[in-house]
């Protein structure tokens, strides 16, 4: 139970910087706190699209709404546990605030915690788990890339003169400035980029596929 607190806490710690601003508070038509608003209560609130840091939880991990940090936030049992794994001190009322997963748990009598079976909490379907397994296989046997140098990064800034616009260009300006200037980040770029990372290519800049040495369009097909 104590590890499920620590982990809520520390997850609303880190999110807490990007949360959108607090809404004006509920009311009913009597002028009372509306009951709609008590989920808020917990410290949890959906993250700022705008944010130039944390909008890439919504865009890229599709932690969307009020409900994506707080399932961040919630405990869940490691898969391999022998007998169960028991949170001494839990109740039924933590299934209940959302602090810890409803599927896998049954509450002892008598006080006695909540018991979870690692094994229902994993889905019938296990063909997504088997294919980060091979994913990672495949990434543990094949030769290392060990000259992209994060350029990933900049190739998703790549802006030269004529070309349309990225999509980052809109964080940029007041918002958050570049550390370098404009011609020394596309040059770095027209120097050659080394990124095997199919997410990544998802979001270079249009005009900057072309400068990848691995090709300016991967499928995951490909990381196998």
């Amino acid at each position: 139970r104590l590890a499920a607190e620590l982990h809520r806490s520390r997850v609303r710690r880190l999110l807490s910087p990007g949360f959108a601003p607090a809404p004006p508070p509920a009311l009913t038509k009597r002028g009372e706190p509306s009951a709609r608003m008590a989920g808020a209560a917990d410290g949890f609130r959906k993250l700022d699209a705008a944010h130039p840091v944390f909008n890439f939880f919504e865009q890229y991990y599709g932690v969307t709404g009020g409900k994506g940090p707080r399932r961040l936030a919630r405990w869940s049992p490691p898969l391999e546990s022998p007998g169960g794994v028991l949170l001494e001190a839990a109740t039924a009322d933590d299934l209940g605030d959302g602090t810890l997963h409803l599927r896998g748990a049954q509450v002892l009598d008598g006080g006695g915690g909540v018991l979870y079976d690692p094994a229902a909490c994993v889905p019938a379907d296990a063909s997504p788990f088997l294919w980060h397994r091979d994913v990672l296989a495949a990434t543990e046997a094949a030769p290392p890339v060990t000259s992209c140098y994060g350029l990933h990064e900049w190739a998703m800034l790549y802006h030269p003169e004529g070309a349309p616009e990225p999509p980052s260009a809109r964080y940029q300006g007041s918002a958050l400035q570049l550390r370098v200037d404009r011609e020394t980040l596309n040059a770095a770029v027209e120097g050659g980029v080394s990124c095997t990372h199919v997410d990544a290519l998802r979001f270079f800049a249009p005009a900057a596929a072309r400068h990848n040495r691995h090709g300016g369009r991967l499928e995951r097909i490909d990381q196998l």
